[in-house]
């Protein structure tokens, strides 16, 4: 309800340890994703606890797959290790089934518990670092230029193009876009485009965490490599004044592979959980390579939901996917372990040698070709 908003700001804001001053600001943001997007477990009428439900989506094999990413979990110090959170969490998946999501997401502060709920480390979200005087790159053929732009929608257009590139990445919502725009959290951020002629090759959002930096990128996106180089030698002509710069992604991204000898070092490494909320949806929603036509038999086993259990059929053909229940199931495998084969986070014969994947060797081979893809990293954090 609207009226317990304040109290749920508050249980859930000592829970993660956030200041209480921040309350007006984590009110504004919980409004804005919607208080309908809101669950709480009680105790009687006293909220034990509660968490955020984000209706978005993730990028995976050319396709965006609707999902509910979960945040803002927290439950009161004394609700702790009674099962609040667990029949919470395992309340939240069952409703993101019956509504048709077909995957959810979160970032683990108890992995033990989302655990036990179906999820598992599936992406992953570096934030890295390097001192400004190792950008040796000089490149100024792009024009690079505040964003004048009164909204979001050519930024949002090219964020997806290269963004459907990927796994992992979020399909932000019109929530996320809006909140792109603006300075939260008392912070001052600035957007420029890179452009070559008119045309939008990239873009880069940044701030400085105190007045002398570091910079802190919290999002860019290149089309190639010259825009690539126009934005390191944008960040590099910072370096008279701030010593080092910060960026989230992947070790495997423009910005790292432009730095010469690998002059740069992992500040935070984060693994983002996925959750195969449904079977056929998830198999069905995403892509696949368009030039392989293959079939593949699965023997799934989920504790939680009773309708993704059993054998599956998954039928592959122009980079989509057809499923029927029934089948062989001639690859076993658990929950968990489908949404890491699913992101392509993991290969089959990874996940074999770990012993939490069965099957014939043809039928490994196969699953191999059908989650091919690069490994899935996401940039967002929620």
């Amino acid at each position: 309800k609207a009226s317990e908003l304040d109290e749920m700001i508050t249980v859930c804001g000592d829970a993660l340890t956030f200041p209480r001053k921040e309350n007006k600001s984590a009110r504004k943001w919980l409004k804005s994703v919607g208080i309908s997007n809101l669950r709480a477990v009680r105790d009687g009428k006293k909220i034990a606890g509660g968490l955020l439900i984000i209706p978005w989506g993730h990028f995976f094999g050319g396709r965006s797959v609707a999902a509910g990413g979960i945040s803002f979990v927290g439950i009161a110090p004394e609700y702790r290790r009674i099962g609040a959170a667990s029949y919470m969490m395992a309340e939240t998946v069952k409703e993101l089934h019956a509504r048709g999501t077909p995957i959810s997401t979160l970032y683990p502060a108890n992995i033990a518990l989302y655990r036990k709920a179906g999820y598992e480390s599936a992406m992953e979200r570096h934030v890295l670092k390097a001192e400004l005087k190792n950008i040796k790159t000089r490149n100024t053929k792009y024009e690079m230029a505040p964003y004048k732009g009164r909204g979001y929608k050519a930024l949002k257009d090219f964020y997806t193009e290269q963004a459907l590139k990927t796994n992992g990445n979020v399909d932000r919502n019109e929530t996320s876009w809006k909140g792109f725009l603006k300075s939260w959290w008392g912070s001052t951020h600035f957007i420029y485009t890179i452009k070559d002629r008119g045309v939008l090759k990239g873009y880069v959002l940044y701030r400085y965490e105190k007045e002398w930096g570091p910079i802190l990128v919290g999002d860019y996106w290149v089309a190639d490599r010259d825009a690539a180089e126009r934005l390191m030698t944008f960040l590099a002509d910072h370096s008279s004044v701030i010593k080092e710069m910060k960026w989230t992604g992947t070790a495997m991204g423009e910005i790292a592979r432009l730095i010469p000898e690998r002059a740069f070092k992992v500040d935070r490494e984060e693994e983002c959980m996925l959750r195969i909320v449904d079977v056929k949806g998830a198999l069905e929603a995403r892509g696949y390579p368009s030039g392989l036509q293959a079939e593949i038999h699965l023997d799934v086993t989920d504790d939680l939901i009773r309708k993704n259990n059993g054998n599956f059929v998954l039928k592959v053909k122009n980079g989509k996917g057809r499923v029927k229940k029934g089948g062989e199931g001639l690859l076993k495998l658990d929950i968990r372990t489908f949404a890491q084969m699913y992101t392509s986070f993991m290969t089959p014969g990874q996940l074999r040698i770990t012993g939490i994947l069965d099957g014939p060797d043809a039928e490994m081979e196969i699953a191999g070709q059908i989650f091919a893809g690069p490994r899935p990293w996401i940039r967002d954090h929620f």
